[in-house]
């Protein structure tokens, strides 16, 4: 060991201590600056020391020098790839962040090896708060959420092909195309599910699934051709194929509606005589009404001083008689023809008088009240 100091004529300070076997590490002269070598242990196996014992600096095998340091990096840190790696095998798959070749599918509590770049991490164990393995049956996960909006996931697409939830608009069609079922709520009394005006609201349906529609301020355009009318005749069948056809109406007024006239089993018009209570009727009939006889005109009003409210006319004999009806004796209805063995009766009515037409030898009875 030498040991030297140096005190030259420009005032420089030189101490300078070597070791034997150590040579100067430097300019290779004694103009090298002023300073103390600081030297070094290298062992393989690290010395203990107690609290205020002298130390000296510890080296690797290369000469770097040993630390104990904790590193805070702050910001994002580019990793490289990552690979998962199989737990039995050396085999390892890149996770790619567009979701191919992603292999990482959880089937157990402890997961394989994970590669980040040339580091293996090894194996990650999946623990709950209190340190234990979380529970994976039948090669799925079971993940307990806590809270709210524990996952969040934003701006999600789900795609617009054919095997895909979601269709562009005013895509075509296809068959096998998949997508998601339209849910309705029924709703028996239609009323409003939403609060106000521009709310979303689902579709709504009745009790019998039939959805709700609203047709007012609607116009229905009907483009199908209505069938041709039938020709009616008397004895006629019912027909086999839609047809239109005309009935003989009449006014209800007890119960304010409008009622098919009726008739019996023969086809002839039934008619219901009211009699005026206190009354005398006036009755007019011909037993035997020709030719010569035809036409005639009763005098309703002058039989009971009055026009008549109920009349009741039969024809009685085999053949038909025209009848018109006048409210004022000078301008009649248009005529209506019985048949033999056929009657009518006007009731609720204010009628002056009766006219009737020989069309064959027949008879009639009227009875006016």
């Amino acid at each position: 060991m030498a040991f030297n100091i140096d005190v030259g004529t420009s005032a420089r300070e030189k101490f300078k201590f070597f070791q034997d076997n150590i040579a100067w590490v430097g300019p290779g002269n004694d103009t090298a600056p002023i300073g103390v070598f600081v030297g070094g242990q290298y062992n393989l196996v690290a010395p203990t020391y107690t609290d205020g014992d002298p130390a000296v600096l510890q080296f690797t095998s290369s000469g770097l020098l040993k630390t104990d340091a904790t590193f805070t990096v702050e910001g994002d840190i580019n990793i490289g790839s990552v690979e998962i790696k199989d737990a039995e095998s050396d085999t390892r798959v890149k996770v790619k962040t567009d979701g191919t070749d992603n292999a990482m599918v959880v089937t157990q509590n402890v997961l394989p090896a994970l590669t980040v770049g040339d580091a293996i991490i090894g194996q990650v164990k999946l623990v709950d708060d209190d340190g234990n393995l979380v529970d994976v049956t039948g090669g799925r996960l079971h993940v307990e959420m806590f809270g709210v909006n524990v996952v969040s996931i934003a701006g999600h697409v789900p795609g617009v092909e054919a095997s895909q939830l979601g269709k562009a608009e005013d895509a075509v069609h296809g068959s096998g195309d998949v997508g998601v079922m339209s849910l309705v709520v029924r709703n028996d009394s239609l009323a409003s599910l939403v609060g106000d005006d521009g709310d979303y609201a689902p579709l709504q349906v009745n009790s019998s699934g039939a959805l709700f529609v609203d047709a007012s301020s609607t116009t229905i355009t009907v483009d199908t051709e209505l069938p041709a009318a039938a020709s009616i005749t008397d004895t006629f069948s019912n027909p086999t194929t839609t047809n239109i056809m005309a009935m003989n109406m009449g006014w209800d007024s007890t119960n304010s509606q409008w009622e098919r006239l009726k008739t019996d089993t023969a086809g002839i018009q039934l008619v219901q005589q009211t009699p005026v209570t206190g009354a005398n009727p006036a009755v007019f009939n011909d037993n035997a009404f020709v030719t010569g006889d035809s036409p005639v005109t009763l005098d309703i009003n002058a039989a009971l001083s009055r026009n008549a409210k109920s009349v009741s006319i039969a024809v009685t004999g085999a053949g038909a008689v025209d009848i018109e009806y006048s409210f004022n004796n000078s301008s009649f209805t248009s005529k209506v023809r019985l048949t033999g063995a056929s009657s009518i009766e006007l009731t609720d009515v204010d009628i002056d008088a009766v006219r009737l037409t020989w069309i064959a030898d027949s008879a009639y009875a009227v009875v006016a009240y």
